[in-house]
């Protein structure tokens, strides 16, 4: 059975990071990431245009924590305790065998291994503490980054979730440029 309970809110530690609850001190870093079209260029969603409106989308994540629907942790430098980072893990259609991992880090921390600490640990988290049975990503088709990312954290192609997505009238659009890949968890 799935385990949700985020609270407290798990703190969980890599020899260089900390994933921890994203705070207020977090917003200018996390409107850069969520705003940098560079950075944002394989991503659909849209921008925020403001501080403010970032503001409202970490609060609104928050929430979701707090009500143990999803969680999002500020990946932070482990000496400094300063966002390089962002990660969440949520529930793709609100059913429990169905997680989905989103992440983003600054430019300028990219390359650097970062992101495999981060996912390496929050894959250990969703699998042991939480109970999840699979967890999926979605990623752009041309994003290198991410799909070397995921194929290096063992995650496979999974074209049978693919084709499913794509028959969803809502999905279709977004699934002729996308990719899933999945993690089963070790039984």
């Amino acid at each position: 059975m799935i385990h949700l309970n985020f609270h407290p809110f798990p703190v969980l530690t890599t020899e260089r990071l900390v994933l921890r609850e994203m705070s207020l001190d977090d917003i200018d870093t996390y409107f850069i990431i969520r705003a940098d079209e560079e950075m944002n260029k394989y991503i659909a969603n849209p921008r925020p245009k403001t501080r403010e409106e970032a503001q409202a989308i970490l609060e609104r994540m928050a929430s979701y924590a707090r009500d143990n629907k999803s969680i999002a942790w500020t990946i932070a430098d482990k000496a400094t305790d300063k966002m390089v980072g962002s990660l969440c893990l949520w529930s793709m259609d609100g059913n429990d065998d169905s997680w989905e991992f989103g992440y983003a880090i600054l430019t300028e921390h990219q390359n650097k291994g970062l992101m495999t600490e981060a996912l390496q640990t929050a894959i250990k988290y969703g699998f042991e503490v939480m109970n999840l049975p699979m967890i999926s990503a979605f990623t752009h088709k041309d994003n290198a980054s991410s799909i070397h990312l995921l194929e290096k954290n063992n995650f496979t192609r999974n074209h049978a979730a693919e084709a499913t997505h794509a028959q969803i009238e809502e999905l279709k659009e977004e699934m002729a440029h996308s990719v899933i890949y999945t993690l089963r968890r070790d039984k």
